[in-house]
């Protein structure tokens, strides 16, 4: 993809202030829409791609809101419920944003159930609106707002055939005059995934959608509504695009028109086209900057800033799109988030004693594996620059040397970086050391005075190998070793004065299937010896789980994951996202219940900061990426989130983190 940095108006402003910032991820059929009365854009639900570890796609019931260069997650208290495929309009006349309806699928059953219910935000939350007439239950159905008329225009969409399977397509038209819903004709135009917009210079509300009469059913048609008698009148203008298909549709106020990309069909380059709409001719525009063609986005004119801004949809052929984008001045560019980390799986955190200071390292999205290393000191992010920070350090693991203060970074080779509050120091040129390696498990152990490496994958394998370094070698230890796994979860034990290894995926041995585990293992530094606990007295067959310690209780604390349950009566198997905490006192596992807690999510970074007395969670993956933190509090056992309010001050004042003690274990199967 080629692009170029887009920074929008506001940015330096915004520089100074302390942010906790997050994004949306991942998401298709999505919808936003610009609001003037807090000059933010709004968006909300979609749904994300298909997941590889829970073979289900997610719809999702997230508020955000695009300040104009950074995504701020508003927690409303109530909500429209997970969806995707809805409208989402700007009511001018009353304030107000309007949703309705959508499609809601059942990642357990895979089982779609489409939505026809009407929804309002305004002042900050959700309200659904009693209408006494509504149109079926659909999705993806093309509609806009006219203000002169004061009337939201419907039309089309799919539903479900009588088998409650096959989608096929409608055409008939509604108006929503803000109380209720009243059809204007049963049957329209054979168009299937219809694009309507209002057009703010012409006054009028158009129409695009995909031919159903053509045998490809991909060519363009192109109508013009006429209030006065519920009827659509085709038009045929010069440089009609010619495939609309989930493409996006928004007015420009800086060029006054309207501007349409994305769309797939099955011709389509993997590169956007944007063309512009005069009122009576489309005219293919040529921008210097290439993006990534998509479709089931959202777009919305950013008036506040002169920008159309468009996030998500799917990539054409691929998968979903993740960033932000604006076009201004002619020209396409991607707007960044400079303010934090962005959102991410696998990342090494850690606070250090002297520095008062959170650290965040590694871990990877969609698109890439980052090296960057980013410090949160007096309430700010900043990336950390220069040669003082590890480096070729593909998935990395951490973990806090207690005895010689030093934080340990192992990359998949078998490197170690270490930090002593200062400086780091790169500890290459060993000439033994593990095998390359990914997911396996780091822990430091007070007792034996060195750092305990176990298992892993090592792109061909699981691995059962143990591996001790001392701060300037590695030796390996072969007594009775676990079987082979990675993603587990490994900690010390101030109880037992043992490393403790639980859960994870691999083999009981080379020529077994992959398998998830519920076991636990003790280390004493000689080797391994099964502690024989049942697995119904542990949190059950898990891995990808983030966990962390609290030293002043030697309490270990375990965090959602991928938990895998087998029915005994019929067989059937399933493995989804969990958000259970869970705390092992050194000699039993306590399921908590705290009233509110992260979203389901595998794979983040957790970690106890002295200073404050309290847990920290950092970002996760669950068919979405994460970018958010949370304390949780290992007294009175409560998640505290610590996302931005929408006003641009912090939601909750964080407290200035500080010590390591963090591991995080990405392999779905």
């Amino acid at each position: 993809m080629r692009i170029r940095t887009f920074v929008a108006a506001g940015a330096l402003l915004l520089a100074s202030l302390t942010l906790l910032a997050d994004t949306p991820g991942g998401r298709a059929e999505v919808r936003m829409v610009y609001d003037p009365v807090s000059t933010h854009m709004i968006l909300y639900g979609g749904a994300t791609a298909v997941d590889s570890g829970t073979k289900a796609s997610y719809d999702l019931a997230d508020t955000w809101e695009w300040v104009g260069d950074h995504w701020i997650r508003r927690f409303t208290a109530h909500n429209p419920g997970e969806r995707s495929g809805h409208f989402l309009l700007y009511d001018s006349n009353r304030a107000r944003i309007v949703l309705f309806g959508g499609r809601h699928n059942n990642p357990s059953t895979n089982v779609q159930t489409l939505l026809n219910d009407t929804w309002i935000f305004q002042n900050g939350d959700w309200s659904q609106v009693a209408t006494p007439n509504a149109p079926p239950a659909r999705s993806v159905p093309g509609a806009a707002y006219d203000p002169l008329r004061d009337r939201i225009v419907l039309f089309g969409g799919n539903i479900f055939d009588t088998d409650g399977k096959t989608i096929t397509t409608i055409h008939d038209t509604w108006e929503f005059d803000g109380t209720t819903w009243t059809q204007r004709a049963s049957d329209g135009p054979k168009v299937g995934k219809p694009t309507v917009a209002y057009d703010d210079a012409t006054h009028q509300v158009i129409l695009l959608g995909l031919d159903e009469t053509s045998t490809t059913k991909q060519s363009t048609l192109m109508y013009i509504y006429d209030a006065t008698t519920g009827t659509w009148n085709q038009t045929k203008p010069d440089g009609l695009p010619p495939c609309v298909n989930e493409s996006h549709v928004a007015f420009d106020g800086e060029t006054n028109s309207l501007i349409l990309v994305g769309g797939v069909c099955t011709d389509s380059n993997t590169t956007e086209d944007t063309y512009s709409w005069d009122g009576d001719k489309w005219t293919k525009l040529t921008v210097k900057t290439l993006i990534d063609r998509a479709f089931g986005g959202g777009i919305a004119y950013d008036a506040a800033r002169e920008t159309l801004v468009q996030y998500g949809g799917t990539v054409a052929f691929g998968s979903s799109r993740v960033g932000t984008y604006g076009f201004h001045d002619g020209d396409w560019a991607v707007i960044n988030d400079t303010f934090s980390p962005v959102p991410r799986a696998l990342p090494v955190i850690f606070t250090f004693p002297q520095n008062n200071a959170l650290y965040v390292y590694g871990g990877h999205d969609e698109s890439q594996a980052y090296e960057q290393l980013w410090v949160r000191a007096n309430g700010q992010w900043s990336q950390v620059t220069g040669d003082n920070k590890p480096s070729l350090c593909d998935n990395p693991l951490g973990t806090f040397d207690s005895d010689r203060q030093r934080f340990i970074i192992v990359c998949n080779a078998g490197n170690v970086f270490e930090f002593d509050g200062t400086t780091w120091t790169n500890k290459k040129d060993m000439k033994d050391k593990p095998p390359a390696h990914r997911l396996g498990q780091l822990s430091y152990n007070p007792t034996l005075k060195k750092t305990v490496l176990f298992g892993g994958y090592d792109e061909s394998d699981f691995l059962d190998q143990t591996w001790l370094w001392d701060g300037t070698v590695w030796t390996r230890i072969k007594k009775n070793p676990p079987p082979p796994r990675g993603q587990a979860v490994m900690w010390y034990d101030a109880t037992m004065k043992k490393t403790i290894l639980y859960g994870g995926i691999g083999r009981q041995d080379k020529d077994s299937r992959i398998e998830r585990f519920a076991d636990m293992w003790s280390f004493d530094g000689t080797g391994w010896t099964d502690m024989k606990v049942a697995a119904a007295n542990t949190p059950g067959m898990r891995y990808s789980t983030s966990y962390g310690v609290d030293p002043t209780t030697g309490h270990a604390f375990v965090f959602g994951g991928l938990l895998y349950t087998k029915d005994s009566s019929t067989g059937i198997e399933t493995q989804k996202y969990v958000n259970d905490l869970w705390e092992w006192d050194g000699a039993k596992w306590t399921k908590l219940s705290p009233a509110v807690s992260p979203e389901a999510r595998e794979n983040s970074g957790f970690t106890y900061d002295p200073l404050i007395g309290r847990m920290i969670l950092f970002g996760g993956y669950s068919a979405r990426y994460f970018g958010d933190l949370w304390l949780f509090d290992t007294t009175s056992k409560t998640w505290q989130s610590l996302m931005e309010s929408p006003g641009g001050g912090r939601r909750r004042t964080a407290p200035t983190p500080q010590l390591p003690g963090s591991g995080v274990s990405v392999m779905r199967q």
